[in-house]
């Protein structure tokens, strides 16, 4: 057991959290949904000050059937970093699905491989799968202009680059599916800990939709100054997390 704090709120406790951050905590871990996907809360670390997340359902990019990954209608995962960062151990991986033949060559061992998916074979098309392991760190712009002009979509999916291993490239598609189930880590919100540091507690305003800071005589924007330390105010969810 333990607590999930700002941006995470439970629906008797609205003004604790972002209303994009709504948790649910009737299953074996605490969810909450953007958009139409729903993602799974693995674990808080308050040591590092890091919260692992992924999506509740990884079949939506790992094909159960065959276990490959060229699932039939993925989605890209976007969060808001305004209000709940990537950590440093996050990067955004990309895949390219339905794409032509490339004008340009793809060099081995880098940071992008082509996948081989049943879905290409079954239908009897030349369209192949890529995987570009993380867009910061691609050395050639030309191909990726190339994989975005090529291929029919692309879907963005952050990932831990020490589970991707993305430093040895190349990765395998081990170490792809791996980092899809893991998970990734994002921060925890740089203001709702300065304001716990000043003693107070993390909420949001629904009236101005900005983050506050709630203190003994009423809230701050950011922090609670000198005398005005929450000390009876809690806006914390306690909730079982089912680590894997």
């Amino acid at each position: 057991e333990t607590d999930l704090n700002y941006p995470f709120w439970t629906p008797d406790r609205e003004l604790c959290g972002h209303p994009d951050f709504k948790v649910n905590c009737s299953g074996y871990f605490a969810e909450f949904s953007i958009s139409s996907l729903n993602f799974q809360i693995l674990q808080m670390n308050f040591d590092d000050h890091n919260i692992t997340i992924r999506p509740a359902r990884t079949s939506d990019y790992i094909n159960t059937m065959n276990y490959d990954l060229c699932p039939q209608y993925p989605e890209s995962i976007l969060i808001n970093q305004d209000v709940l960062p990537f950590s440093i151990d996050t990067v955004m991986s990309i895949f390219y699905y339905n794409c032509s033949d490339l004008k340009v060559d793809v060099p081995p061992n880098g940071s992008i491989r082509k996948l081989d998916c049943d879905s290409d074979i079954s239908t009897l098309t030349l369209e192949k799968t890529y995987f570009v392991s993380s867009s910061s760190h691609f050395e050639d712009r030309a191909i990726l202009d190339e994989l975005s002009s090529s291929c029919k979509r692309n879907v963005s999916i952050p990932v831990s680059q020490s589970v991707l291993r993305i430093e040895e490239r190349n990765q395998s598609l081990a170490d792809i599916k791996d980092a899809l189930f893991n998970g990734f880590k994002v921060r925890f919100n740089s203001d709702c800990s300065k304001c716990v540091a000043s003693g107070g507690a993390c909420g949001y305003n629904p009236i101005s939709r900005t983050f506050v800071c709630y203190c003994i005589n009423g809230y701050q924007e950011r922090t609670c100054s000198s005398g005005q330390k929450s000390n009876d105010f809690f806006c914390s969810i306690s909730s079982y997390l089912f680590l894997i």
